[in-house]
């Protein structure tokens, strides 16, 4: 009898282990994201200077593209390039935020750069050092 208690009593206290590390996890996953919705505002009086207005109708046709090339891409490719290319979050922060893996965030984010070029009609960008050389 004696024996059966201290083996619940020791698988109690593993369970409890688990649901505290549990409720920890989640609530760390709650504060950097609530760290990050709050530290994404900006300081108006400070980048007014630096800001100026435009009537270039062709970059506001551009932007329009853009706005509706993002918006054919599936939602995970569309997050992890607006965190990453407009948010300025880093690929480890935008893994934290959207609760995957950092090999994840690199991976959509890869394929919804290549699917942006193929509906803005964009060719492949190559890098020079990518290019084999001929002998």
């Amino acid at each position: 009898m004696r024996r059966a208690t201290e083996r619940d009593a020791a698988c109690l206290k593993g369970c409890r282990h688990a649901w505290l590390f549990t409720i920890l996890h989640n609530e760390h996953v709650n504060t950097v994201r609530r760290d990050s919705r709050e530290s994404a505002g900006i300081d108006i009086e400070r980048v007014s200077a630096t800001l100026s207005a435009t009537t270039d109708s062709f970059a506001f046709r551009q932007m329009i593209e853009l706005d509706r090339a993002l918006a054919r891409l599936p939602l995970e490719q569309r997050q992890v390039i607006l965190l990453v290319g407009l948010e300025g979050f880093s690929y480890q922060e935008t893994a934290e935020i959207l609760s995957i893996p950092v090999g994840t965030v690199r991976s959509r984010l890869s394929r919804g750069r290549d699917g942006l070029r193929k509906l803005l009609g964009m060719e492949e960008c190559r890098c020079p050092a990518a290019v084999p050389r001929a002998a």
